[in-house]
């Protein structure tokens, strides 16, 4: 996978700029501790490439910038459900414990995402490790709100084509993969491994399966990290990943004549 400093272009939140270059590859500029002015920057490039009926690509990055994605499709009709493969439930409360003020964390994302009017729904597939109390509540509460949960285990018992059929019917969905959602002996290069994850193969299958049932307007792959890998190997598992999902949403969608003129 090509690092992200290494792309021809950067945006900054000036529109002209983000419009004028909506389908180039590009690194979001994301000023050190200013976590909701790169939040807002994430937002407004979506809505740009949005605006150009081009399909939103993002790699992460932590996992928190999902939620400033999926405000991009703000203007988007229908509603959006959210497909999330990960390790964690990523449904922490949004207020921190200590000061009381709200956080944007790779944690709570979720929480966050599931009151955008233009989400419809939740399902969790991969989830796994040991919960502690408020892991508990954390789960019991997006089960009150909706939210679907399929375990790595129970995956992997029942393949991906029964994991895709049993997400909810929707008339798009919007994937969001965290790299923990893979076993750290193929993908030890993320912040937050857990053993007992799925295999290369069992994702992109899975994945596939996705793309044909259910249109898919656009997926973001978070969590890797670098520094935490070995030769390279999450990085290029990643980067394989994503070439096979846009390869499944293709082939399950064929490109329409605007899309093409982008």
């Amino acid at each position: 996978m090509s690092p992200l400093w290494e792309f021809p272009t950067t945006w900054d939140t000036a529109p002209t700029r983000v419009r004028d270059s909506a389908l180039r590859p590009c690194d979001v500029v994301a000023p050190p501790a200013q976590i909701e002015l790169t939040l807002d920057r994430i937002t407004a490039v979506v809505e740009a490439i949005l605006d150009r009926r081009a399909l939103p690509v993002v790699l992460g990055g932590d996992h928190s910038i999902t939620f400033s994605v999926l405000r991009g499709y703000r203007k988007t009709a229908p509603k959006l459900h959210l497909i999330h493969l990960d390790a964690h439930h990523d449904f922490s409360p949004t207020t921190d414990p200590s000061s009381g003020r709200l956080s944007f964390r790779h944690g709570n994302y979720i929480r966050h995402a599931i009151d955008l009017p233009w989400v419809s729904g939740v399902t969790m597939i991969g989830l796994r490790g040991i919960l502690g109390p408020r892991g508990e509540e954390a789960i019991q509460e997006a089960r009150k709100r909706g939210v679907q949960i399929v375990s790595a285990s129970h995956a992997i018992q029942i393949g991906a084509e029964k994991i895709a059929a049993s997400i909810p019917k929707a008339e798009r969905y919007y994937v969001t993969i965290d790299i923990d959602v893979m076993d750290p002996s193929l993908a030890p290069g993320t912040g937050t491994p857990v053993p007992g994850g799925f295999t290369y193969c069992q994702v992109r299958e899975l994945l596939a399966a996705i793309a044909v049932n259910g249109r898919v307007l656009g997926f973001d792959l978070t969590e890797v990290s670098p520094p935490n890998d070995f030769e390279s190997t999450t990085s290029r598992l990643a980067s394989y990943l994503v070439i096979e999902f846009l390869g499944a949403i293709f082939k399950a969608r064929p490109v329409s004549a605007v899309e093409k003129r982008g």
